[in-house]
């Protein structure tokens, strides 16, 4: 939720200040929050039993340090839905503008209201009906989502397009970081979420040169590159249900 929080709040109070004040007080402004939580970090407890003292060979990592296999299929569903997230980071400045809009975080102000309201609604959904089942709820909505994001041409379709993603990334999120959890052994779960994490940031990069593909820079292009993400998704969705059947095929066997 507070990710959620931190990058609508960032992105739609950050193109307010640079239109008010410019490039320099936005970095400036950015650098103070920056400190702020710098300075946070010195009220963090400690939860580890029995934490190590910092010594310089513990930077030395070996790949099972950095990656976990067994929340491989976390990890997947991750890569594909950032990858939609990578193209609405990249696409929505622009369709803000192509539609009037000044503030061209307005797309983030209104998802994130709508994630965390759907968060408030749907925390325990997942440990009711299971975590496959409710990201594939999620995907399927993220598919919608695309495809309303890419087809809006209007600010009200727009609006409507940011809360139908904001729902998708609301229920999809803690329910793969959950699923995660899950996944890892109990003395592993630093790594599996640094292999979730390493998803992220892959899908969030894919999704954005991606765009360098299929976007051209004109309001025409701009539904392909959504439409691809909405295939990204599909993708997400079909793995999800073939786990499910395999799942559900175990349990009749058994």
């Amino acid at each position: 939720t507070f990710i959620s929080l931190g990058i609508g709040v960032g992105q739609t109070l950050g193109s307010w200040i640079y239109l008010s004040f410019g490039f320099t007080i936005l970095f400036l402004i950015g650098a103070l929050f920056s400190l702020i939580a710098f300075i946070l970090v010195f009220w963090i407890k400690e939860t580890l039993v029995n934490p190590q003292k910092f010594n310089f060979k513990l930077l030395r990592i070996s790949w099972k340090d950095v990656f976990e296999p067994n929340v491989l299929p976390a990890a997947f569903v991750m890569l594909l839905s950032a990858m939609c997230s990578g193209m609405i980071f990249v696409l929505t400045p622009d369709l803000s503008t192509y539609l009037g809009i000044s503030n061209k975080g307005f797309f983030f102000g209104i998802y994130v209201i709508a994630t965390i309201l759907i968060r408030l609604l749907t925390s325990s959904l997942s440990d009711r009906i299971g975590r496959e089942k409710t990201l594939l709820i999620g995907c399927f909505i993220l598919v919608i989502s695309m495809l309303l994001v890419g087809t809006s041409n209007s600010i009200v379709s727009y609006i409507f397009a940011a809360i139908i993603f904001g729902i998708a990334t609301g229920i999809t999120s803690p329910t793969m970081f959950a699923w995660t959890a899950d996944l890892s052994h109990e003395d592993r779960r630093g790594v599996g979420a640094g292999t979730m994490f390493i998803a992220l940031e892959f899908g969030i990069m894919f999704g954005a040169l991606l765009t360098l593909v299929s976007y051209d820079s004109t309001k025409s292009t701009i539904f392909l590159t959504f439409l691809i993400g909405a295939m990204m998704a599909t993708i997400a969705c079909i793995y999800l249900i073939v786990i499910i059947a395999k799942k559900k095929k175990v349990n009749t066997l058994n």
